[in-house]
């Protein structure tokens, strides 16, 4: 018997803002396996009602859906995506709160880079935004460079030229 499962999920969820985005997620859940009697409400977990059943399935993926959601609609947009791994840390943090009651145990997550829905692309405008506000500083950065080293040569120019005219009057 497998002791972990892999679940993949993209959630669909709100920001505070009430605009959406995906948060695609990859879970390794199963018991905590030095535990004998976690192991045992595991098994009893795994027994289904029926033999089509899907229940442990469906309850880390309700969980891991609600437990993002309530999370992501109490931040803005800029706030998640300024603290993206806080974000992260803190939904693995409210899922593991939940599947303790459960006897399971959050072996490793990955949420992948947040995702816009398609007609709100805030995330690509944050990203552009970013992007040009390195752009916009690098240019910035090298305006001031070139402007150093004008002055420098102003002044090198200055003192070669003091350097000529106390040659001239030497002689």
């Amino acid at each position: 018997m497998k002791s972990s499962v892999n679940y993949t999920f993209e959630v669909q969820v709100m920001s505070a803002e009430k605009l959406s985005f995906l948060l695609p997620a990859v879970f390794t859940i199963g018991p905590h396996i030095d535990d004998e009697a976690s192991l045992l409400k595991y098994a009893k977990l795994l027994s289904p009602p029926n033999k089509l059943s899907n229940h442990v399935i469906e309850l880390v993926q309700g969980i891991i859906e609600g437990e993002t959601r309530v999370l992501a609609v109490s931040m803005t947009m800029e706030q998640i995506f300024k603290g993206t791994k806080e974000f992260k840390q803190e939904v693995f943090e409210k899922v593991q709160l939940e599947l303790n009651q459960f006897w399971l145990l959050i072996y490793n997550a990955n949420v992948k880079q947040l995702v816009d829905v398609r007609g709100h692309e805030y995330f690509s405008y944050l990203g552009q935004r970013t992007q040009m506000g390195e752009v916009g500083s690098k240019e910035g950065q090298t305006l001031q460079n070139a402007a150093k080293v004008d002055a420098e040569t102003k002044i090198i120019s200055t003192q070669r030229q003091g350097e000529g005219k106390k040659k001239k009057k030497s002689r």
